[in-house]
């Protein structure tokens, strides 16, 4: 699913990713007051400010969101994976791999290899796309597919509307 040939045409920013997710794990709104850069009256400042005061998002610098900006393929695994363990649907794990596994990700930021290695064990990322794809931004249609793929497993957590539509 996730390799470097899809097409990037329509890549996802922080704002919107934050949206994607609240929405999918039914999380309602809440006034930002955490982050200068997120204008009060956008499609995404309730949604950021619900996930920042959950501690599932965290910043890009001191009061800074970034919201236009575009997420990588990494920033968006280790978003997703903050959301599952923040809303206790995951427990946080501690990896181990072999010298292969360790030589893969030895490219991959230390704060983002818990995310990545749960994602590739879980067989969610494609044979090879680590870490190639990681470090380009992720297109909005790979974002969703992560989330449907996902889906059977936290699908008794999921707000009942998000249990019955999938892109199958």
């Amino acid at each position: 699913m996730l390799d470097e040939k899809t097409e990037t045409s329509v890549e996802l920013t922080r704002g919107e990713a934050v949206v994607l997710l609240n929405r999918l794990f039914g999380i309602q709104g809440k006034k930002n007051e955490s982050f200068n850069d997120v204008e009060q009256g956008s499609d995404c400042a309730e949604a950021i400010g619900a996930a920042s005061q959950l501690g599932l998002v965290r910043g890009t610098g001191i009061r800074q969101f970034s919201p236009q900006g575009r997420v990588r393929t990494l920033d968006y695994l280790v978003m997703l994976h903050r959301y599952l363990v923040g809303l206790n649907l995951l427990a946080p794990e501690r990896h181990r791999r072999g010298a292969a596994g360790e030589f893969e990700l030895n490219r991959v930021p230390f704060y983002a290899r818990e995310a990545v290695l749960y994602f590739q064990d879980g067989g969610y990322l494609a044979e090879g796309s680590v870490p190639g794809c990681l470090f380009r931004p992720i297109p909005r249609v790979e974002a969703i597919a992560l989330l449907d793929k996902l889906r059977p497993a936290f699908l008794e957590y999921l707000p009942q509307e998000n249990k019955e539509n999938s892109l199958d």
